[in-house]
């Protein structure tokens, strides 16, 4: 079982201990110049014990500053700490007690059951006990004396860090609620809404010098006159002729009857090669004309 233990407003016993070095230090010489804070812990080199002395290590300057002294205190063998204390540089002496008799006197242990309850104690310069914090963790062990002795304001900074985030979380939304509806896209100028947006600009149109037909987009014309690509669906002319009438031929329509007396006359007449006359009539005219027409070569007329 452990003893009864100390209370704030008690004095400090009058034990002894052993540094790292193996150097007996006397509990009452250590509250003779300032105050002191121990920490105790169950075993050195575990985790949680390396993370509590290393949160004492790293306010260290912060308890010298305010008038006390950090020590460790441990069951562990001087060479155990020894090692410990240089692997983790921390800067303040490891006190062993191996028997068990600091600890059994402050409450904070047992030998038979070599139990240690992860604590601390703060003593003020003279050997008054002011705090007795036991148990505690290997992270609040640290704060908790931080803050008995107005050190700390850990908890005040994260309170305020809090408070802060909370109203610029709570800002961000009341903006974001009371920002307008982003405008929507106007349509382009003299466009119906959903229209396609005009393409043409003031380089595409024809210029005043430029031929209408040279124009970006507009058909070109055939030689013809006529634009080549003519309104879907309007006939092609030809010819010059209105669409669906007969071509000419010759310059008469088609269909027209011949006069009766070209028809009856030449309409069957063979013509001949030679003079483009029919063939009969250029019979007949030989007959008449030539009668006495001698050989080859010869000229019927006399000349």
């Amino acid at each position: 079982m452990f003893f009864e233990g100390v209370s704030a407003g008690d004095t400090i016993p009058d034990l002894s201990a052993v540094d790292q070095n193996g150097n007996t230090v006397k509990l009452h010489d250590l509250v003779a110049e300032t105050g002191i804070v121990i920490f105790f812990y169950p075993k050195a080199a575990t985790p949680g014990c390396t993370n509590q002395a290393c949160g004492f290590r790293d306010s260290h300057k912060t308890f010298e500053t305010a008038g006390y002294t950090v020590y460790g205190l441990s069951a562990d063998k001087p060479a155990k700490q020894l090692e410990w204390k240089t692997k983790n540089n921390l800067s303040y002496d490891l006190l062993s007690d191996e028997n068990y008799e600091v600890l059994a006197a402050l409450g904070l242990g047992e030998k038979s059951t070599k139990k240690i309850t992860r604590s601390h104690i703060i003593v003020e310069k003279g050997g008054k006990i002011i705090e007795v914090a036991a148990p505690a963790t290997p992270t609040n062990s640290v704060k908790r004396a931080l803050k008995f002795i107005g050190a700390d304001d850990t908890e005040e900074a994260e309170d305020e860090a809090t408070t802060e985030e909370m109203s610029t979380a709570a800002a961000a939304t009341t903006a974001a609620v009371a920002a307008p509806e982003p405008a929507k896209s106007k349509s382009p100028t003299g466009s119906a809404p959903g229209s396609p947006e005009k393409t043409a600009t003031t380089a595409d149109r024809p210029t005043a010098s430029e031929k209408p037909e040279d124009a970006p987009g507009s058909p070109k014309k055939t030689s013809g006159g006529s634009a080549a690509g003519s309104a879907p669906g309007s006939p092609k002319k030809t010819g010059g002729s209105v669409p669906g009438s007969p071509k000419k031929t010759g310059g008469s329509a088609p269909g027209s009857p011949k006069k009766a007396a070209e028809a009856g006359t030449y309409g069957a007449m063979e013509v001949d090669s030679s003079g483009g006359l029919p063939k009969k009539l250029s019979t007949l005219f030989s007959e008449i004309l030539f009668p006495m027409a001698g050989s080859a070569g010869e000229d019927p007329m006399g000349m």
